[in-house]
């Protein structure tokens, strides 16, 4: 059997890019043939299975673009940044872990499944929320955890609005509707 080489970090970096890039290319491809319409599928997601927080008011159309006010747009860009850091010192760890010659064999293994877990998540997340941008629903933050996304968004939407969100995220990180929480801050 062929061993694969070694992938550096910016490697494994460009190739996730490449891939999302990809992605999301195939992704709004087979969108623009919907011509925005709302899938079948959508409109059966019962209330109770998306879970979102009520908004005193509701824009006039489902998905128009959210104005950010300066302070929203820091705190996706802070949230970002620090999800960013937390992962670089977890992926570090990882690696020193998968390096040590005295770890065993198992505990590398183990660490090694993590460390490309982080990276599909990151690659999910980050498909997720341009897919809600290129979708109109301004900035975002997606959180992948065991079986379920976190969105937290800007602005105000109905629940048509809240169907087309989970809809995005199922289609990008291939979880059920019932595991999708929408937050709108």
């Amino acid at each position: 059997m062929k061993k694969l080489p070694k992938l550096s970090l910016s490697k494994l970096s460009i190739l996730l890019l490449a891939a999302l890039c990809l992605g999301v290319l195939i992704y709004d491809l087979a969108d623009t043939t919907a011509k925005d319409a709302l899938p079948a599928e959508a409109t059966s997601v019962p209330r109770s299975s998306i879970l979102l927080e009520p908004s005193a008011e509701l824009p006039a159309t489902p998905g128009s673009m959210a104005l950010n006010t300066p302070e929203e747009d820091n705190f996706y860009a802070e949230y970002r940044l620090q999800r960013e850091q937390v992962r670089s010192e977890e992926l570090e760890l990882l690696q020193s872990i998968i390096e040590d010659a005295g770890t065993a064999k198992e505990l590398r293994d183990r660490a090694s499944a993590r460390k490309l877990e982080i990276a599909q998540n990151m690659e999910y997340e980050l498909m997720a929320e341009n897919v809600l941008y290129a979708k109109r629903f301004g900035q975002s933050v997606v959180m992948l955890g065991q079986n379920t996304a976190t969105v937290i968004l800007s602005g105000p939407f109905d629940d048509i609005g809240a169907a087309q969100v989970a809809e995005a995220i199922c289609g990008v990180t291939g979880l059920n509707y019932e595991n999708v929480v929408i937050i709108n801050r």
